[in-house]
């Protein structure tokens, strides 16, 4: 399939085009990158379970996403812009023009001792004022991300795509996201994963009472369908008592 993102024009939220100079990461297409990029605007940095459900991009994992958005920012830590919705490009300009920064893989980052809650409070803060988007940029990347995962799937009927996959869509996003590795989490994404488990394993446990309820009905008829069998039938033995005399 081409890529769909080849005619696209997305909105650039005052950027210049020369911002979206992102590297995709292996496996990912432009205009999943694109999308992915809508998602972070809309549902907000590290929302991956929002975004798994949202079903916009179908086959990726939390890994996946955790590493395609840090290539999208420019930066190996979002502990500065976790559940915020931000101007993505414009974070990953200034990340890019930042000197007497370490970097790996074209990435920054931190060298010193892990964020403190106090540190990691102050930085969000500092980049909420600085990248916030308006509600109608964040409405408007929302639409953005429906139109472009609809138009990468071969289809302009958005709705009618979501109906389409609505039975298979959470679970698919549930597999996803229980083969995903913990220790990679946020706090809120494994408080997400964990409240998810909990209620798959409910349903499963359910399931396996009324198999167990059911499995039971049938044995217990087995057994008094088998026991009927086995009792003797006193007035034929009568008869045959009375043949013999």
């Amino acid at each position: 399939m081409a890529d769909a993102s080849a005619g696209y024009k997305g909105p650039r939220l005052g950027d210049a085009a020369s911002l979206w100079n992102f590297t995709t990461a292996p496996g990912w297409t432009t205009s999943e990158t694109l999308i992915l990029q809508h998602a972070l605007q809309h549902f907000g940095v590290g929302r991956w379970v929002q975004i798994l459900d949202s079903d916009v991009l179908p086959g990726k994992t939390i890994q996946q996403l955790n590493g395609q958005t840090q290539r999208l920012l420019g930066k190996q830590s979002l502990a500065a812009y976790t559940g915020l919705k931000l101007d993505i490009d414009k974070i990953r300009g200034d990340n890019q023009a930042m000197k007497d920064v370490e970097r790996k893989n074209g990435l920054v980052i931190n060298s010193g001792p892990n964020p403190t809650a106090e540190a990691r409070k102050k930085w969000q803060a500092e980049s909420n004022a600085k990248y916030k988007l308006t509600e109608e940029q964040v409405a408007e990347n929302g639409r953005k991300m429906k139109e472009l995962a609809a138009l990468t799937r071969g289809t302009e009927n958005v709705d009618a795509d979501k109906n389409e996959n609505k039975a298979k869509s959470p679970e698919q996003a549930r597999i996803r996201t229980m083969t995903s590795d913990v220790a990679t989490l946020d706090n809120a994404t494994r408080e997400q994963v964990i409240q998810k488990l909990v209620a798959r394993a409910k349903d499963l446990l359910e399931r396996v009472v009324k198999a167990q309820s059911s499995s039971d009905v049938q044995n217990d008829k087995a057994a008094g369908k088998k026991k009927l069998d086995a009792t003797p039938d006193v007035g034929l033995a009568e008869n045959r008592k009375r043949a013999r005399v």
